[in-house]
């Protein structure tokens, strides 16, 4: 099965002996697995992982007790040789989670102490190989790369001490925005209208999958290659983001995170923004992280 720039999506990019996501077959659902060793086990016949779940097997459903599946799922690997592994190119990558809540943040305040935190909608994620049409309306369609904790317990008004204790996981994610001067409720103000300019179907490229906190020692030290049309970006370096502890305490006190709920940590500026181009249909971006795996989006005009 093929997808854009989706070759060798795994290799050596996954911090750790697992990693999950979501993933599925022509014909089928989407199914929750597992991937280990450059292939994929299909979770739903793991019967020992669902005994006490109430919903159909899912990667939240996984998160919803987190830390006694990432026993058995450790569990599970160790015994590989028991299950059918299906090759991991054979497979369709979609979004890793299906989260209740996104919250991303407002670039221009992501270095306050209390960065400003906007909500996203569920229905603008999509795959890390997926094609996105971009509105005719867009037309500064800018990207940023960006580490998105993944949450792992209720976490409500905890200290920034006792945040990383609530995160399960990590993945990455584009967060696209389109600056249009008129994406804005009243151009009149200077408040953007976040429903319009980063909400759109597709906005939100989220994967390829979530490695376990567990794995990550030094998550905010990121390294990432990006690549605009084949051309590797000058700043591709080291990536720092948000304090990643802060964020979760700031955002736990302006409401209570669920488990499966994706916080994107920023970035210092807006790629296109600082370079001048915005992005058209026929581009292409593809990141590629030291740790996180990597993602090729290609773009259409919707």
């Amino acid at each position: 099965m093929t997808y854009p720039g989706d070759t060798n999506w795994t290799s050596d990019h996954v911090a750790g002996p697992f990693a999950l996501g979501t993933f599925g077959f022509p014909g089928d659902r989407p199914f929750p697995g597992l991937l280990a060793e450059g292939t994929v086990l299909d979770l739903r016949f793991v019967p020992e992982l669902w005994e006490t779940a109430i919903d159909r097997p899912s990667i939240r459903g996984l998160l919803e007790s987190w830390d006694e599946s990432l026993e058995l799922l450790s569990a599970v690997v160790d015994r590989r040789a028991h299950y059918d592994w299906f090759d991991a190119d054979d497979v369709r990558v979609y979004p890793p989670v299906q989260p209740r809540q996104v919250f991303q943040i407002d670039d221009d305040r992501a270095r306050v102490p209390e960065p400003a935190l906007v909500p996203g909608l569920t229905s603008a994620l999509t795959g890390p190989f997926d094609v996105v049409a971009i509105p005719a309306w867009a037309a500064q369609l800018d990207w940023e790369l960006e580490l998105c904790v993944v949450i792992g317990r209720p976490t409500f008004q905890v200290a920034p001490y006792q945040a990383l204790d609530h995160i399960a996981a990590y993945t990455i994610a584009n967060d696209l925005t389109a600056h249009d001067p008129h994406a804005r409720s009243d151009p009149s103000r200077p408040d953007p209208d976040w429903l319009r300019r980063k909400n759109f179907p597709g906005f939100t490229p989220l994967g390829p999958y979530l490695v376990p906190a567990a794995f990550l020692t030094e998550p905010q030290r990121l390294r990432l290659t990006v690549r605009l049309n084949g051309q590797e970006l000058p700043h591709t370096a080291e990536y720092r983001c948000v304090d990643i502890a802060q964020l979760v305490s700031h955002a736990s006190h302006l409401t209570r995170l669920l488990p499966g709920d994706v916080l994107l940590t920023g970035s210092r500026s807006g790629n296109g923004t600082r370079r001048g181009h915005w992005l058209v249909p026929g581009d292409e971006i593809e990141a590629v992280t030291t740790t996180l795996g990597r993602q090729c989006t290609r773009f259409k005009r919707a």
